[in-house]
């Protein structure tokens, strides 16, 4: 066994593939002779509880963290937070206030599975019936935080549940759902049946965008204007999503018939013309837009395409910019807008004359997707330069910051003359290049959840946390040197920003520019001087340490800090614990008595304020050779 710490708890099961946090420490506390799941918090406040679950679960079982990288979904309050837990999922689509099951899997297998958290998982593909959430003995929906591992808090066995079974088509979205879940989480034990009720349209997908299509055709079908479908109440119910996924299986039954009908359901009659296809479709449109992006939903956005065209073919003012609103093409799409073959297309993408990017598929399939923008400027441009004008239409910034990105080396200018010297005003750049700097970020990477809680896109850190020019070329600078990394790229943007960054990365690094700012936090300042961090906040509140508002946080918002300068000159000033022992040869406390006994008065100490420790002014210490280096503290 991969041994991370010496357990606390006597008995430590391994955690198994597909088994959920929650129930596996449900399983660990059955195995240990809890019969609820508060024994986690009682144990972890004696003990001591560290900054991640599975820190915590490696304290409490042994477990290294490759064994503990088996478990998924959201894991007990008590043991702290679990990374990437959703998946790239909305939080709707999970189910955490109960618990959901197969009585035959529970009884076979005794592990409680992630995927019965899924709040559109309502039947078990292995055994073709629907799963159960109510307590067969009292009727209540089974709580997580009581009861045991098998059994309802009235007392009745969970795994003896009566079993009903499930319709074809219900099994079909449960296997699919099951296959996408398993693809997504990186399972080894992946099932290989497929149930005959599958739908052909829905297998290239990934989970998020299963979700999302479910969701699509079930929430806006079922319940019409006038009701939010992203907020419909107690949807981690049973009773709740399966009128949900009958409406989704109505729609994907007679494809693209019921489609259109549903759409026909929801047009809002205008008189006279409009440009606006939100005026028609209202709610349904949001939901669509943010869906039509995705490659993987091509066949959605083609049907929604013909639709409009065929709808609304004499009231849609400027129907060509329905399809310009998607910022990538297909390879297909592209090479007929081109008029050349698919293998000149792939030719120019390779030699950097075209921008593209791929998507690779939930089973694996690559499909290459082209810029709109790209395609548009090749076949417009001459001898391969763009302006600056153009430029800006394929980085998605503003000229002043494409200088910006040129004088500093990132870019490269050439003149209109050859041998003349470069004028801002006469900048023409390669269009090679301008794709080849893109490249270099991995901009050709489609990330399969953009959405996701995790990421951050480049637009968001230059929107809403770090604003100004010298901020945006130290995040581009950061993403040249590889100091941030692109995890991938947004389908539903182009240029520069789309480019989609893991959160916690992104702000580790804003810490680090931040402190390169001279700007620290109380709590750093004072582990940066090496002071406890109580006594420099009473020195910040009698006014010892000067601090100040600075816009560092989300959206501009200032934070309390202190200045490295302000900072430095309190370290000249003042001295204290450690650095007052070096000072007089003594030990900490043994100067501060010696001082103390002299009649020489600190600024605050624990007999005159009651602070945690004495600070004394330099000024104030005879024979003193003056400032001393500090001791530093470390982040």
């Amino acid at each position: 066994m991969n041994t991370f710490t010496t357990p606390i708890l006597v008995v430590h099961p391994k955690p198994t593939d597909t088994e959920s946090t929650l129930g596996y420490c449900l399983r660990l506390g059955e195995a240990n002779g809890f019969r609820h799941m508060k024994w986690l918090s009682a144990i972890l406040t004696k003990c001591g509880t560290l900054s991640t679950s599975v820190d915590n679960l490696a304290l409490l079982t042994g477990h290294g963290p490759q064994e503990l990288s088996l478990l998924g979904g959201p894991a007990p309050a008590a043991l702290g937070p679990v990374p990437n837990w959703r998946l790239g999922l909305k939080v709707t689509y999970w189910n955490h206030g109960h618990r959901r099951w197969c009585p035959l899997c529970l009884r076979q297998q005794g592990i409680w599975k992630t995927e019965w958290m899924l709040a559109l998982q309502i039947a078990c593909p292995l055994h073709k019936i629907l799963l159960h959430e109510h307590c067969l003995g009292c009727g209540i929906l089974v709580p997580w935080y009581r009861g045991s591992m098998f059994h309802c808090p009235c007392g009745a066995d969970l795994c003896r549940s009566p079993t009903a079974p499930a319709t074809s088509q219900l099994l079909g979205i449960a296997s699919q759902l099951s296959a996408a879940f398993h693809l997504a989480t990186g399972q080894s034990n992946m099932p290989q049946t497929r149930a005959t009720g599958t739908f052909p349209l829905l297998e290239p997908l990934h989970l998020p965008q299963l979700c999302d299509l479910l969701w699509l055709f079930g929430a806006y079908a079922l319940h019409r204007p006038g009701i939010k479908p992203q907020k419909i109440p107690n949807h981690g119910q049973m009773s709740v999503i399966l009128p949900f996924l009958s409406m989704a299986m109505h729609v994907l039954n007679n494809w693209p018939h019921h489609f259109h009908q549903l759409l026909n359901e929801y047009t809002h009659p205008v008189e006279g013309q409009t440009a606006s296809l939100r005026v028609y479709l209202r709610q349904l449109h949001q939901a669509l837009a943010k869906l039509l992006v995705h490659p993987d939903l091509q066949f959605l956005r083609q049907e929604f395409e013909c639709y409009v065209h065929t709808r609304w073919q004499d009231k849609l003012i400027l129907k060509p910019e329905l399809r310009a609103a998607h910022p990538i093409m297909s390879a297909t799409e592209a090479a007929k807008v081109l008029k050349i073959p698919i293998r000149t297309l792939h030719h120019l993408i390779a030699v950097g004359a075209l921008k593209g990017c791929q998507t690779i598929g939930a089973h694996g399939k690559t499909n290459w997707l082209v810029e709109r923008v790209s395609v548009e400027l090749f076949s417009r441009q001459k001898h391969g330069l763009l302006n600056l004008a153009q430029v800006e239409s394929l980085l998605r910034v503003t000229q002043k910051r494409i200088r910006l990105l040129t004088e500093h080396g990132l870019l490269k200018a050439v003149s209109k003359e050859t041998g003349a010297v470069v004028n801002s005003r006469q900048w023409l750049f390669h269009h090679a290049d301008i794709n080849t700097f893109l490249e270099q970020l991995s901009h050709g990477s489609v990330s399969a959840t953009p959405e996701c809680a995790q990421l951050v896109s480049f637009w968001e850190i230059t929107k809403r946390w770090m604003q100004g020019d010298d901020a945006f070329l130290a995040v581009t600078q950061a993403l040249c040197s590889g100091e941030l990394q692109v995890l991938g790229r947004s389908p539903a943007d182009s240029g520069l920003r789309a480019l989609l960054i893991s959160r916690e990365t992104f702000k580790a690094w804003h810490q680090k520019y931040r402190l390169s700012r001279g700007f620290f936090t109380i709590p750093e300042a004072a582990r940066h001087i090496g002071m406890n961090k109580n006594l420099f906040y009473h020195l910040v509140n009698t006014g010892h340490v000067s601090t100040h508002m600075e816009p560092f946080g989300y959206e501009n918002k200032k934070i309390t800090g202190v200045r490295l300068d302000d900072l430095e000159r309190f370290t000249r000033d003042y001295v204290w614990g450690r650095n007052l022992g070096r000072l007089l040869g003594l030990s900490e406390h043994a100067a501060s008595s010696a001082l103390l006994s002299r009649g020489i008065p600190p600024i605050c100490g624990p007999t005159l304020d009651g602070s945690e420790g004495y600070v004394f002014r330099l000024e104030d210490i005879p024979n003193s050779p003056g400032p001393i280096t500090p001791l530093r503290g470390h982040f």
